[in-house]
């Protein structure tokens, strides 16, 4: 074969081959596959359009409040999740599983209440809980265990206070609904944290507790 017509084949063949080749080196790492991440709650909370006939007006105090339910449970998902990676005690590892379970339950709950009136929730934890886990995330073994679930007792405490207070002042059915169907789980998740509590003080209940600092 002549020297012209083996650089022809090899000018062919590099014709070929080149793009596929250069368009794999130059691909984003981004791009080459691999399932988003799962944000869950921490996505935008989607409302229907103002306009829409279906939505019902929510008073102010209403509104408020569920803001603040949802961003409390918000914050129990995060701090369970951090417990169940650094807690000893395994009683204290499956109670925050199920803080993580039950008030992503609620979480959603009060999401489809929101959505049938003019109200929003919070995706994200207030800054005293991010506070408090920026200090949990700086302690471990016991000293973890009894400051969670001392946080654990105070935000139950406060929140139970809230559920009962807002069962009497709500007009809302829907979110008066969600207050007594979850108001019972709270005051079981406040009974189970407080024998922990107890249990890991060595029976002594009563203590000076940490808390949020709220």
């Amino acid at each position: 074969m002549s020297k012209l017509g083996m650089m022809t084949i090899v000018v062919l063949a590099a014709l070929l081959v080149g793009p596929s080749t250069a368009g794999a080196q130059g691909a984003p790492k981004g791009d080459r596959g691999g399932a988003a991440r799962d944000t869950g709650y921490r996505e935008a909370d989607t409302l229907p359009e103002r306009d829409d006939p279906s939505r019902k007006e929510m008073d102010s105090g209403d509104t408020e409040f569920v803001r603040k339910m949802s961003s409390g449970s918000v914050a129990e998902m995060e701090l369970g999740e951090l417990a169940q990676d650094r807690a000893s005690s395994q009683e204290v590892k499956d109670f925050a599983k199920m803080m993580v379970e039950e008030h992503r339950k609620a979480y959603d709950e009060l999401k489809q209440v929101a959505r049938l009136s003019s109200s929003s929730i919070s995706n994200e934890m207030d800054a005293e809980h991010e506070a408090l886990e920026d200090r949990l995330s700086g302690l471990k073994g016991a000293e973890f265990d009894r400051a969670y679930m001392e946080a654990m007792v105070e935000d139950h405490e406060k929140t139970a206070d809230d559920l009962k207070r807002h069962a009497g002042s709500t007009v809302d059915a829907d979110l008066k609904a969600w207050v007594q169907r979850t108001l019972p789980t709270v005051q079981e998740h406040l009974s189970r944290a407080r024998a922990i509590l107890d249990r890991l003080r060595g029976g002594r209940p009563g203590a000076t507790t940490g808390g949020t600092g709220r």
